[in-house]
């Protein structure tokens, strides 16, 4: 169906009557914020679903991590809706503009302002509980078909649709199905129509290993290079040189001009210019491409990274890195300012961050067990893009992976373009929640003092 116009309605309008639409209309600021409400709210749905399905094959604590692709497609779904939703309501923003001029021909800008607040108080309210339904009915659909697919060793169960009460003809099908193959039900795609709440009870079968269940965290192929006992190389520059980080590879001082990238062929352009310096010459081309779509969907997603004089002197002065520690002196003269930026910028969304570590802090850091706390001193960098983390490993096989769930609301500050790259406060605090090889998968918890 082609979006509704609303421009011809308004056209139409008494000057009065333009002037209160464009009060009220939704525009590009607003569409952002749509994006980002429903961009969580299908996160959600897919992470909790993810969890729910582990604990029914007898994993609970397992927790799902929405891999790579599915934030993109999260993200790409969420930005076409919210200009379809702004759309729409502009549309019958424009049509309850007209029915007041028709009930009361005489309404000024205050009689439209009153009625007008009572119909978006009336819409939204069941507006926003049909959009949320179907995120988390479609969310979690998906979340339960990536399950099966990337855990085929469960196939060998069954599902019950549930809730049993269908008002169509598709659910009440399925409903009366009663215990339906999982191989069938993952095929089955939900919702089936508009405030359909039905989801699959699922019922696994058989003995499973938790610690190898697949959770949705983006790691597959690199788990397969690791065996394969492929290598990195060894990058980095003059940095941090603290927990493993050693500095950006050919990105200290940041990209050049500063300005936020939204296009992934400009970022394609960047990462060019940079091999064609003698960095990264070692990395494959599909991860530096890779790279390059992360730091432009990351750029899209945040604008223009950090100017703070902290962030952005952060890799020319190693004492920044290390916060308040009196082996560097106390706080550096913009450390300071850098930590409080950091703790003035909470994430606007749930976000998955990464952070390659290595040489004797690998050691260290495995041997924090599951269920436990611990907390890095120094800012720490982490970034949104798994191939960028990776760089900083040195060496896939002899490094690791920290793997950190960052909800929303915790302190993280957009630094650095290129690099997706977000840094932590000192005294960041993390809990444990698995380990697999080199891999860490930490809950980021909150700051020390």
């Amino acid at each position: 169906m082609p979006p509704r116009q609303w421009e011809p309605l308004v056209a139409e309008f008494s000057d009065v009557m333009k002037l209160v639409h464009l009060a009220m209309r939704r525009d590009a600021t607003d569409i952002a914020s749509i994006a980002n409400e429903l961009f969580k709210e299908k996160r959600q749905a897919y992470e909790d679903g993810l969890t729910a399905q582990a604990a029914n094959a007898g994993c609970a604590g397992r927790k799902g991590v929405m891999p790579n692709d599915k934030l993109t497609m999260a993200h790409d779904e969420s930005n076409s809706e919210a200009a379809g939703i702004a759309n729409t309501y502009n549309y019958d923003l424009a049509v309850a503009i007209r029915h007041i001029r028709t009930e009361t021909p005489s309404a000024n800008r205050h009689v439209y302002a009153k009625r007008l607040l009572e119909w978006e108080a009336t819409r939204d309210e069941w507006k926003s509980q049909q959009i949320a339904l179907w995120n988390q009915t479609k969310w979690t659909n998906i979340a339960f078909q990536d399950f099966l697919a990337h855990n085929p060793q469960l196939n060998n169960g069954y599902a019950i649709l549930q809730p049993k009460r269908t008002v169509c003809k598709i659910c009440q099908y399925w409903a009366s199905r009663g215990k339906v193959p999982l191989a069938e039900a993952s095929r089955i795609e939900f919702p089936a129509h508009i405030n359909c709440p039905h989801y699959w009870e699922t019922h696994y079968k058989g003995k499973v290993n938790c610690e190898e269940l697949w959770m949705g965290a983006d790691v597959k192929q690199w788990w397969e290079d690791i065996e394969a006992g492929k290598e990195l190389g060894e990058k980095g520059g003059p940095g941090s040189g603290n927990y493993g980080h050693s500095g950006r590879p050919g990105l200290v001082g940041g990209s050049g001009g500063g300005e936020g990238i939204s296009k992934v062929g400009d970022m394609v352009s960047k990462f060019e210019d940079l091999r064609s310096r003698g960095f990264l010459t070692e990395v494959d081309d599909a991860s530096w491409k890779t790279m390059a779509r992360d730091a432009a969907k990351t750029a899209e997603m945040y604008g223009e990274p950090s100017t703070n004089e902290g962030a952005v002197a952060h890799t020319k002065a190693e004492n920044i890195w290390y916060g308040d520690n009196p082996l560097y002196g106390g706080w550096h003269p913009l450390a300071e300012g850098l930590q409080n930026a950091i703790l003035a910028s909470p994430l606007p969304i749930n976000e998955v961050l990464y952070r390659g570590v290595y040489g004797r802090y690998v050691e260290d850091l495995l041997s924090i067990g599951v269920g436990e706390e611990f907390g890095i001193s120094e800012f720490a960098s982490t970034s949104r893009s798994m191939e960028i983390a990776k760089v900083f490993m040195r060496d896939v096989t002899k490094g690791a992976l920290l793997i950190i769930n960052a909800r929303e609301g915790m302190p993280a500050l957009y630094i650095h373009d290129l690099a997706s790259e977000f840094l932590l406060p000192a005294t960041a605090k993390f809990m444990v929640t698995d380990i697999k090889g080199n891999m860490m998968f930490v809950d980021y918890v909150g700051v020390g003092q």
